[in-house]
């Protein structure tokens, strides 16, 4: 239990009917008699103790308040609400929560011990089912795939925020073309979108690539290295932290909505070839 006679220390919630009295009235040299709190107050600290009667009283007021006509509420009075209000010393470490047969639950400290109903460990348990329950909220955000749930041909990535479009990115639309757009609705619409996964990435790229005539052989200006490569080996999706899809090692052929540009082979006459390469090509 927190020491309440300690000068600073927040005390419960006074609620309404709480009996108190106030500091003497120095004229007469007398206490005032006793009231009940007309409203609830919830910012009281506590202004250290006095002894009135052979009783314990705190005398309390709100931090700001610099007078000397504080409010003054038995002690047991504060820590009976206390108790009831759940307020414990949390850097008590030799508290104890113990769940009993009953299903009621006692919280012990070194000093008291505090059961709570049935009822409230019932209502605990309700609040955290209902908390499971809550569905959660979708989150877009700019940089990554997101797959429509509706349509799960769309697969977009979403480059970033645009104040009068909603939003740029690149991706597949309805009818599996590759295309880029300025007009993307996914936070107007978040329940509409869910984050795609590595697997479907990688299963419209690949696609994509074969529509655009990447094979085994095909020579290509890698993307990433900038240099000339061969395409070999197999296509894979380098995942969602480079964003890249590679053919074989070297041949980055697809990076962050760019497609890697395709050197056709070089065609000419046979009189160019015959005056290049000083032959004569028969036949």
């Amino acid at each position: 239990m927190k020491d309440f006679t300690k000068k600073g220390t927040k005390l419960p919630v006074i609620p309404v009917g709480t009996k108190f009295r106030t500091t003497f009235d120095k004229k007469s040299n007398r206490i005032i008699n006793e009231f009940h709190s007309s409203t609830q107050r919830e910012k009281l600290i506590s202004h250290g103790q006095v002894k009135i009667n052979n009783k314990i009283y705190i005398r309390c007021d709100e931090e700001s308040y610099e007078g000397d006509n504080n409010f003054l509420i038995k002690l047991s009075t504060i820590e009976r609400l206390a108790k009831e209000q759940g307020m414990y010393n949390t850097n008590n470490k030799t508290m104890k929560v113990t769940l009993q047969e009953n299903g009621t639950v006692t919280v012990t400290d070194t000093e008291t011990t505090t059961t709570l109903s049935k009822i409230t460990v019932d209502e605990i348990c309700r609040l955290v089912k209902d908390k499971d329950k809550q569905p959660i909220k979708p989150v877009i955000t700019y940089g990554g795939w997101y797959q429509n749930k509706s349509n799960p041909k769309i697969v977009v990535f979403y480059e970033k925020d645009d104040a009068v479009f909603g939003g740029v990115g690149y991706g597949f639309d309805d009818c599996g073309g590759f295309t880029h757009a300025n007009n993307l609705s996914l936070k107007s619409f978040k329940e509409d979108w869910q984050p795609a996964t590595p697997e479907t990435v990688e299963q419209y790229l690949r696609k994509e690539a074969v529509k655009r005539g990447y094979k085994i052989g095909t020579k290509i200006k890698s993307i990433s290295s900038k240099n000339e490569c061969i395409c070999h080996d197999e296509i894979y999706y380098n995942g969602f932290e480079f964003n890249q899809l590679l053919f074989g090692m070297m041949a980055c052929i697809f990076e962050n909505g760019v497609w890697s540009e395709i050197i056709q082979p070089e065609t000419i006459t046979r009189a160019e070839a015959e005056k290049r390469y000083d032959v004569k090509i028969t036949g």
